[in-house]
């Protein structure tokens, strides 16, 4: 029975399902208290910090939560450290700041500060995984601290959410994968190669591969459609502060919603996406006597060239060479919405620019394993399975009970449908897809002609991997993805 296990697939796509298990802790919503400790002797450097402590109490003196700071800061910093544990599905979470004249303070690799938490709920073993969570959202496990007693202690050398995880031998670890914000310019040019899906700051709605003219009651003025308004499994939006960004902009891309990729050329950028497997590039377009339309063209002699400028709070601004900025449109009337272009500076232009960060290799649920693959709708119970000679195949659901908890998987009814391998090709940081053995063995191609197999590894298409929060994944290939 277990060979005959299938996983779900979302729009243009095929994957293997995982059953995910994550300790959850509730909401304490409740003021920090930031008490300088007298006691320390300041030691001032040159760079004008002097050691100091700090006993902060997340929910009050009277409970057990306390988060201990102490090190190099500026002289009359003030600390401040929030209970966010309802936020995560953790143990527990604190979410630290330091602040010196309205501006956050961040230690340095030189001068780390040493955090201690006290908290009831972290266990007296070492069964644990510390994580910390940038303001982008993007993960880095801390391997460095001290478990004593219920207490963890560690240096930080940044500050904002300290996440507690259970590691029950790695089975409800967290993986640092997934959709984050893209905080700075060093980053976008670090991931320029990968893309970016684009929204606008205010809401969830993300820019498409198309565009359409009639915007904002305007018909000559064009612009890029956007998605609908999107939310995570729990119906939270961008703006609510316990969205799930990586189900948020998978749920983007089912919806439709383009990866966008920056082609250098000089200081400036070119800007295209792929339609239905058709390059296009981003142009500003002059429909009424100023160039406030955008739309998308087939030659980059006919793209606009845009710079980009991005705030400290991560909002990107994307400036053709005349001046006129991406701006986004809102309206009641959802088909009238989109991205045009306006040469003047408002929040209209304020852009959030998405970057998908791949499972690493020890915790990738598709790297060489094999699976069979096909398409699925949802609240459909049937798909199409991918056949290597070209012959779909249908599915039938099948629901099980595993811990008392219904799982639905799906079967095939005769056991005959493909089985597809994910080779991991390393130099390539990309996936050889191939169904069958040794000289039998044939490769996925994924291009402007469709989707078709090889006899030959090295002319395989080389595909890069999406998944969402219900352990879906999307295929692409350059743009070109398994529908």
């Amino acid at each position: 029975m277990r060979n005959k296990l299938k996983q779900r697939l979302a729009s243009a796509v095929c994957a293997a399902a995982m059953l995910l298990t994550s300790i959850g802790s509730s909401l304490n919503s409740l003021k920090a208290i930031a008490v300088t400790d007298t006691s320390v002797a300041a030691e001032t450097n040159t760079d004008e910090l002097c050691r100091q402590s700090f006993e902060l109490y997340p929910s009050g003196e009277q409970t057990q939560k306390l988060v201990k700071l102490d090190g190099m800061m500026p002289q009359g910093a003030t600390a401040e450290a929030v209970d966010v544990s309802g936020d995560h599905d953790a143990i527990a979470a604190y979410d630290i700041t330091i602040t010196k004249d309205r501006e956050e303070f961040q230690p340095s690799e030189e001068n780390p500060i040493k955090v201690e938490i006290t908290d009831p709920a972290i266990p007296k073993d070492n069964n644990i995984q510390l994580w910390h969570i940038s303001d982008d959202g993007e993960r880095e496990q801390i391997t460095d601290f001290t478990l004593d007693n219920g207490r963890i202690s560690f240096y930080a050398k940044g500050f904002s959410v300290y996440e507690i995880v259970t590691d029950a031998g790695g089975s409800t670890a967290q993986d640092d994968s997934g959709w984050f914000k893209v905080p700075s310019l060093e980053k976008f040019e670090e991931y320029i190669n990968d893309g970016f899906c684009i929204c606008w700051y205010g809401n969830s709605r993300f820019a498409k591969a198309d565009y359409q003219y009639n915007l904002k009651k305007t018909p000559e003025r064009s612009g890029l459609k956007v998605t609908g308004l999107i939310k995570d499994s729990n119906s939270r939006d961008l703006n609510n502060s316990k969205c799930n960004y990586t189900e948020l902009v998978s749920n983007a891309v089912s919806a439709g919603a383009a990866r966008f990729y920056f082609e250098r050329s000089g200081s400036s950028y070119y800007i295209y996406c792929y339609s239905e497997g058709n390059k296009k590039y981003v142009a500003n377009h002059n429909e009424t006597g100023s160039y406030n339309s955008l739309k998308l063209v087939d030659s980059k002699d006919d793209a606009g060239l845009y710079s980009v400028t991005v705030s400290d709070k991560g909002y990107f601004k994307i400036i053709d060479s005349s001046g006129f900025m991406w701006n986004y449109l809102n309206l009641a009337t959802e088909s009238q919405n989109g991205i045009a272009a306006f040469n003047g500076t408002s929040n209209d232009n304020n852009f959030i620019l998405w970057h998908y960060k791949a499972p690493s290799s020890e915790n990738d649920p598709i790297k060489n394993k094999t699976y069979g693959l096909f398409h699925y709708a949802e609240g459909s119970t049937t798909g199409e399975a991918l056949m290597s000679k070209g012959k779909n195949h249908s599915l039938v659901k099948l629901i099980l009970t595993a811990k008392e908890n219904n799982r639905v998987l799906y079967v095939d009814e005769n056991n005959e449908i493909d089985r597809w391998t994910f080779n991991y090709d390393k130099d390539n940081n990309a996936y050889i897809v191939s169904v069958g053995t040794g000289d039998q063995a044939k490769y996925l191609c994924v291009d402007e002609n469709g989707i078709s197999v090889t006899d030959d590894i090295d002319s395989a298409g080389r595909l890069s991997i999406n998944h969402d929060s219900n352990n879906r994944v999307q295929l692409c290939s350059n743009g070109y993805y398994v529908t």
